[in-house]
């Protein structure tokens, strides 16, 4: 049976920003079988290296905007808009073609999955974290020793952990190792010191070593090349610096030269490197339902995918004889930048003292509202303290309007409910309408798959019975790869400790998480997303599965919800939807194998250099500072556990879980069926799903504003008007990311000139 269009989909036609009406599936780029040429690669791989070492730096370190932390990342906008009004303008006939521009911005949007917040933000804090906290948690008891003094969290898979016995905080690796990364490494003159290399002289000669103290000291006696300061040698050396004299056990010794403790990287590459099965299987599995599901939410569903939208107009070609595209001729379009710039440019002077007042875009009426019953709705901080951001507004303007209605209807809706129920005495708490979010993801996810059924049975009898089927043959590799990467997953968490029924469990909440944000992404185009916190993918599978087994077996099910699902504003899946999108629509599609390579390695060569940069960054800064790992791991992993151990299994409010998670899963029952079977339902069901994380929240007025800009313009000026206005939407995405990325430089030459800026202004969603 042939795939049909679903209710979701959308008109079968778009315009280019410059008015044009254009057919979903024509190519724009008529040259794209060279796209995949050595310049766009090498610029590509150029500017994921620079992009992998620069995140973490401007991330983590200076605290300026994020470069991703978005799907619609300031980084590709800035890119985009570089390649089209600088780079190709001075080339002239040898300006980058459309679809080279794809295959940079492609690989750019890869690198956006591990280098900061989808990865690496988290994954370093998690390998030393349980050596650095267990210690000092004493709610984390039960995770500290078991029977015959042998660790519960595997030693193989941490740093800092012994393999038998208590933690050692007085050990002289342990405080290099783990209070070095946490803390930073000692500054001043180099002393002789555990792990330092020193040089001396006595009345042998010169001599060479690296010394050792404590646990890492046992058993090299008489070796060459090391020194055990606890030896009298040793103790006459310890604490020395280059050009000391000192008295030693076979006369005068002097000290010529002294290098502190390095960086120790040995600590961390065995941890790492088994942690990679677990890693590249979720990746792998992210690229493989990317193309997996991409023909059936462009070709037969026609989703919109508003943000591929967005970076397509960017990168319109100019016609002949012009410089630059229809877009970056219309004044509409810059007049529209300038609103942003302006307006963030006095905030910014402002925070720097250079200006005395500035141009809000937070209200906050939080005051107004501080009295019965407006101190019962759910969240009362972001309900009546909103934010005005223009990229959100605007992309709000290229969605359907029942999908920007509904993005802020149901927060406020949420809330409305939760101060009635609460009025009426119904003890509603704040966790609650977030566990019926969870619910609706999972209904979600169950809706996606029913709606693809005909397509996702297709490709399964094309896979398994080598039924002929010429549309879908090229996809049975993916399929493979989605079955050999889930299958590698589980069979890591399996080796780490966990039960198979309960691994196989994590791995499809997993898959089925990342499959509702890709699809809240390509419907919504909601540009700041996350899943319903503190409903995380560990707090979810623990109220599944129980506490009932050994500690071992349940400690690993927290292991995927905090590395590749903890920070889910940047995720690779939503971001190589775009990617495959952008490649579809550039006619990119004899040589998705080729791009998908390419994906792969930088991955690959991302993943390595921003893990350094994040090391690197802990050890010679003030020490790993971001504490997000805790939140996940800690907070929603090992303490829930250890909690309910200690009390003997029992946990409290299942039940209660379960009913939230049934209202939400109903409710999206209810609208979806709706939006199948209603002609003019207004609601959507990712905008009930999508309202309840973190992210949506604080963005939620920008939605109101977007839509109800939207509604106004196509109600009384129709949609000539709404085409003339794409530009004017445009420009203000446009307008945000350049003066974001103003400020950022402004910032670096400031640092690099020795100043010290103070506060960064940051105006992005954070």
């Amino acid at each position: 049976m042939a795939d049909q269009p679903s209710r979701t989909s959308i008109p079968v036609a778009t315009a280019s920003a410059t008015g044009k009406v254009m057919r979903p599936n024509s190519p724009i780029d008529p040259q794209a079988d060279q796209a995949l040429s050595g310049r766009a690669l090498g610029v590509g791989a150029a500017l994921v290296v620079v992009l992998a070492i620069a995140t973490p730096i401007n991330d983590w370190s200076v605290n300026s905007s994020y470069l991703y932390g978005a799907n619609l990342p300031l980084v590709v906008t800035l890119l985009a808009l570089a390649f089209t009004l600088i780079v190709n303008p001075l080339l002239g006939m040898r300006r980058f073609r459309p679809g080279e521009l794809v295959v940079i911005l492609s690989m750019v949007l890869a690198l956006g999955g591990v280098v900061s917040g989808g990865l690496m933000r988290v994954f370093p804090g998690v390998l030393a974290g349980p050596a650095h906290i267990l210690p000092i948690d004493p709610d984390l008891a039960p995770f500290v020793t078991v029977e015959g003094g042998q660790a519960l969290l595997s030693p193989k898979l941490f740093v800092g952990l012994p393999a038998r016995g208590p933690i050692q905080t007085d050990d002289p690796e342990y405080r290099l190792v783990v209070d070095g990364f946490f803390n930073g490494l000692n500054k001043g003159p180099a002393t002789v010191t555990h792990r330092a290399r020193l040089r001396w002289r006595d009345a042998d000669g010169e001599h060479r070593a690296l010394a050792l103290s404590g646990e890492s000291a046992r058993d090299i006696a008489g070796q060459p090349g090391l020194l055990d300061l606890q030896s009298p040698l040793g103790q006459a050396l310890a604490g020395c610096h280059a050009g000391d004299v000192v008295a030693g056990p076979a006369g005068r010794l002097t000290v010529l030269e002294v290098s502190g403790p390095g960086i120790p990287w040995y600590a961390w590459y065995g941890p790492a490197l088994r942690w990679l099965p677990l890693l590249a299987g979720g990746l792998l599995a992210c690229l493989a339902i990317s193309r997996l599901v991409q023909t059936q939410w462009v070709q037969n569903e026609r989703l919109p995918f508003p943000i591929a939208q967005v970076i397509l107009s960017f990168l319109e070609s100019a016609p002949p004889g012009h410089r630059y595209a229809g877009l970056y001729r219309n004044p509409a379009f810059w007049v529209a930048v300038a609103v942003p710039v302006l307006i963030f440019t006095s905030q910014g002077l402002m925070t720097w003292n250079l200006l005395p007042l500035s141009i809000p875009t937070e209200f906050n009426f939080r005051p107004a509202f501080a009295s019965e019953p407006w101190w019962q709705v759910w969240d009362h901080d972001h309900l009546f303290n909103v934010h005005v951001y223009f990229s959100v507004i605007a992309l709000s303007f290229f969605l359907t309007m029942d999908v920007s209605f509904s993005l802020w209807f149901f927060f406020v809706l949420t809330n409305i409910s939760v101060m009635l129920l609460r009025g009426c005495g119904i003890p509603v708490t704040y966790d609650q309408p977030m566990q019926a979010g969870a619910g609706g993801y999972a209904m979600e996810c169950l809706f996606i798959l029913w709606i693809g059924r005909y397509y996702y049975g297709r490709l399964l009898r094309a896979a398994f019975w080598g039924r002929r089927d010429p549309d879908l043959r090229p996809l049975v590799p993916w399929v493979w790869m989605l079955l050999a990467s889930t299958g590698m997953m589980v069979a890591w968490l399996v080796a780490a400790g966990a039960l198979l029924a309960h691994a196989a469990l994590l791995v499809l909440l997993f898959l089925g998480f990342l499959l509702v944000l890709a699809r809240v992404v390509a419907e919504a185009g909601v540009p700041y997303v996350g899943l319903p916190n503190p409903m995380t993918l560990n707090q979810t599978i623990f109220s599944l599965v129980g506490i009932q087994a050994p500690l071992a077996a349940l400690a690993p099910l927290s292991y995927l919800g905090s590395t590749l699902l903890a920070d889910q504003r940047e995720q690779l899946l939503p971001y190589s939807m775009q990617s495959d999108v952008l490649a579809s629509r550039t006619g990119l599609v004899k040589h998705r194998w080729r791009l998908a390579m390419a994906l792969i390695g930088v991955l690959v060569a991302g993943g390595i250099l921003s893990f350094i940069t994040m090391i690197w960054l802990a050890y010679a800064g003030s020490g790993h500072s971001d504490w997000y790992w805790v939140f996940n791991f800690v907070d929603f992993g090992l303490s829930p556990l250890a909690s309910s151990w200690q009390s003997s299994g029992e946990t409290a409010h299942v039940g209660q879980t379960w009913l939230c998670y049934a209202v939400g899963a109903v409710m999206v029952a209810l609208l979806g069926a709706g939006r199948l079977l209603v002609p003019g339902w207004p609601f959507h069901p990712l905008g009930y799903i999508a309202s309840m994380p973190y992210p949506t929240r604080t963005i939620w007025f920008s939605f109101f504003l977007g839509w109800l800009a939207k509604f106004l313009i196509m109600r009384y000026g129709g949609p000539g008007l709404y085409l003339k206005l794409k530009p004017v939407a445009l420009g203000l995405i446009a307008g945000e990311a350049l003066v974001a990325g103003l400020f950022m430089v402004i910032e670096a030459l400031l640092r690099l000139g020795g100043h010290e800026p103070g506060s960064i202004p940051q105006f992005l969603p954070h």
